[in-house]
């Protein structure tokens, strides 16, 4: 009875103790975060409760299946022979014994030598000098990690089942630290790769606000070397096309038949010029993303018959038969007026220029409306129809691609740019609309416009070209009724004050010149004109500034004095800011002189109607 007492006392010990060591070895595992640490604290705990000569954890080399692996911590006896390091390759490690350890199991010899073992793994065994080993899985989520290992060298050893369940435990605490260790290095190298990946998007962000900085700086030298392009063909054309229309209108005296013919070819050279500097402009801006399409009500019917005089005379050189076939009581609609008038100007210079002598040109227009579309909506179709030279289904393609001339070489019958239909089929994309050609060589052209608009009850308002084509009075008695309006003139080039002073001087203004800016103000300081012609683009002083000193003077006369912009600045914009500088009309360089006298005279007749004070 004593005795069985002694051992249930000895019993009840031993669980006490492997509870301690139990909770003290799990402590120290949660301790710690360096796994390194971890497996050290483990096996040198183990090593003395177990009283083996060797605890060892071994990893397998993942990449090889189980197959390789080596001891990376161990605890052993002073009398045993270290393994720390060694490196293992098992070839009878193979899948079922994988799967074994995947399910739980444990390996237990109690006796290398007696055991029933492959002869590879005793083999092995041997080699390591292990007599006696209880080796229990490390997994960690669904993969074998490795093994941790109680080893006899010296002698046999029988393992009870306490020590099994011992082992497990330990084995199952460095399974959690593994798989913590396991996700705390994927989380790491999650948090490493998003801070490569945010300093790489800080790089990438910085190269881009770089390149941006480069664009917009190409953008803004683009665009005022296209500004002073513009300022610098404009300049010396206007001088060209200014003297050619005095000569025609005998400023400089009579000329001969013969010379105004050939003052007309200067004037139709000039204005083919101007065509292309213009349609250049267009496609730069229309490539930079800068058309813009402002929607105001318009009368198609009066559009349409503005666009066929303007062509008129076109038609007429070359004995074209130019008709139009307009729907009758065609609404108001919402569109932008300049860019469809831009559009049907060019389709039917086009046509007049494509179609030989005697030929025939149609615009044809009619508005679309579909059942299914809300009552104030349509579609507005206007058709440009020529009997010309026709165009090869096979380059039909191809027109509507800028800088592209379906006639090429060194024998080219017909000029011109190759932006026009570019330009058109741009200006319509941005409406929301379309175009679409019919052709075959030697049969004419068929091109068919399809414009989405807005229908509108009110009646458009006479816009800014049509009032100055009809405004103002050319009676002589209006010039009369305000004696003899004194102009001054503030332009830098010799040619343009030439031009202008002498052709305003014949049709009965005072003129008085200004060289440049400061000129003009040293002018104005004196003497009120009844209107100002002023040029922007000036030395010493600009446009500007005149504009500003004018307007901000205190004495009234010289504040309300009516104010011409020309100029060669005809960029996008450049005419809002002239406007909103103070001027009061707008008029970009070259102008024709009877264009610029209507202009004068309007804004004289209107400033002396509303009581402006009119210098003399």
């Amino acid at each position: 009875m004593a005795e069985k007492m002694q051992q249930n006392a000895v019993r009840l010990q031993r669980q006490v103790q492997r509870e301690l060591i139990l909770r003290e070895i799990t402590e120290r595992i949660l301790t710690f975060l360096e796994l390194k640490r971890i497996f050290q604290v483990a096996v040198n705990e183990m090593l003395p409760y177990l009283a083996v000569d060797r605890v060892a954890i071994y990893q397998f080399d993942q990449e090889l299946q189980c197959h390789r692996g080596s001891f990376i911590a161990e605890a052993v006896q002073p009398d045993t022979e270290p393994l720390i390091s060694v490196s293992i390759e098992d070839t009878c490690f193979d899948d079922a014994l994988v799967s074994r350890y995947l399910k739980g199991g444990c390996q237990v010899i109690d006796d290398v030598a007696t055991a029933d073992l492959e002869p590879c793994y005793r083999e092995l065994l041997v080699g390591l000098k292990i007599q006696s080993n209880l080796v229990v899985p490390l997994i960690c989520g669904s993969r074998l990690w490795g093994l941790l290992c109680m080893h006899h060298s010296k002698r046999p050893r029988h393992w009870t089942e306490e020590d099994v369940q011992v082992v497990n435990h330990v084995a199952s605490q460095l399974s959690i630290a593994i798989q913590q260790a396991d996700l705390f290095t994927k989380l790491e190298d999650e948090l490493q790769e998003k801070k490569l990946a945010e300093e790489r998007l800080i790089t990438v962000n910085e190269e881009l606000a770089s390149i941006n900085d480069q664009l917009a700086r190409s953008t803004r030298l683009k665009d005022e070397f296209l500004a002073n392009m513009s300022h610098e063909l404009r300049t010396p054309l206007n001088g060209i096309l200014g003297m050619a229309e005095s000569l025609q209108d005998n400023i400089y005296g009579e000329v001969s038949t013969i010379q105004r013919k050939a003052l007309e070819e200067i004037d139709r050279s000039g204005n083919h010029l101007l065509e292309l500097i213009n349609d250049i402009l267009d496609i730069t801006k229309i490539e930079a993303g800068k058309l813009e399409v402002h929607l105001h009500p318009a009368s198609i019917t009066l559009l349409c018959h503005s666009c066929i005089s303007t062509i008129q005379r076109m038609a007429e050189a070359k004995s074209i038969l130019l008709s139009s076939e307009i729907e009758s009581d065609l609404p108001v609609v919402l569109l932008d007026e300049r860019l469809l008038r831009q559009v049907l100007i060019n389709l039917l210079s086009n046509a007049v220029k494509f179609t030989p002598e005697k030929g025939t040109v149609r615009l044809e227009v009619r508005l679309v409306r579909s059942p299914q579309a809300a009552s104030d909506q349509a579609t507005l179709e206007l058709c440009v129809i020529d009997s010309g030279i026709g165009i090869d289904p096979e380059d039909q393609d191809k027109i509507f691609q800028p800088f592209v001339q379906i006639e090429s070489g060194l024998n080219r019958q017909f000029t011109g740019s190759g932006l026009g239909l570019s330009i058109v089929k741009r200006i319509l994309l941005a409406h929301g609309g379309d175009i679409g050609v019919q052709s075959s060589l030697g049969q004419g052209t068929h091109f068919r416009v399809q414009l989405p608009v807005t229908l509108v009850a009110e009646t458009p308002t006479d816009g800014p070209d049509v009032a100055m084509g009809q405004g103002g009075s050319s009676e002589p008695g209006s010039q009369a009724r305000m004696g003899r309006p004194m102009i001054l003139l503030a332009e830098d080039s010799r040619v343009n004050r030439m031009i202008y002073s002498r052709y305003l001087t014949a049709k009965g203004y005072q003129v008085h010149e200004a060289v440049n800016g400061q000129e003009a103000i040293d002018f104005l300081q004196d003497r009120v004109p009844s209107l100002l012609i002023l040029d922007m683009s000036m030395p010493m002083v600009d446009g500007f500034a005149v504009l500003r000193m004018i307007r901000s003077s205190e004495r009234p006369e010289l504040a309300a004095i009516p104010i011409i912009v020309l100029t060669a600045l005809a960029m996008k914009g450049d005419r809002e800011k002239c406007l909103a500088a103070g001027a009061s009309e707008y008029l970009a360089k070259p102008v024709k002189l009877q264009q610029l006298e209507q202009t004068i005279r309007t804004i004289l007749e209107t400033a002396g109607q509303k009581g402006w004070y009119v210098g003399a």
